[in-house]
């Protein structure tokens, strides 16, 4: 067997997970990672799609809002939508600014800063290719992306 032979077996079997699901209609959840700082001061969230799946939203924990949250999911639900739910290249979106003042209903908004409180009372651990921060899942079956 030769190198190339063996990634594409490697790639498939990392794939393989995420395709299934997908098949089955079930929606894989999102990590989301609240860490000291950003690469991108200007952003207010970074969406990491990576391949073979394992979707993380990372928020800075200092600022981090039910907005800023809903503004990443809501383009992670897009991304999905467009790109699938299985990527073979890690995709990232920067997150510039939150989405307009009533765009998310208020009961989402308490939900997402009901998260973000949870979130922020687990202690900080290293998460792997992200670094030292606080970490929890979040449901992805009710964000899917409604095409306009």
């Amino acid at each position: 067997m030769n190198l190339r032979t063996i990634l594409l077996v490697s790639a498939a079997m990392v794939a393989a997970p995420s395709l299934a699901a997908q098949q089955r209609g079930e929606v894989p959840p999102a990590m989301v990672v609240l860490v000291a700082s950003l690469p991108d001061s200007s952003s207010c969230a970074v969406v990491l799609r990576r391949a073979g799946g394992g979707d993380v939203i990372v928020l800075r924990d200092a600022d981090a809002s039910a907005d800023d949250l809903a503004s990443a999911i809501a383009a992670l639900a897009r991304s999905r939508a467009v790109d699938g739910a299985a990527l073979t290249n890690t995709l990232r979106l920067r997150i510039q600014s939150a989405r307009p003042v009533g765009a998310t209903p208020r009961g989402l908004l308490e939900r997402l800063e009901q998260t973000l409180r949870q979130i922020r009372r687990i202690p900080v651990a290293d998460v792997p290719g992200i670094g030292p921060a606080r970490s929890g899942t979040i449901p992805m079956t009710q964000f899917r992306h409604r095409r306009s």
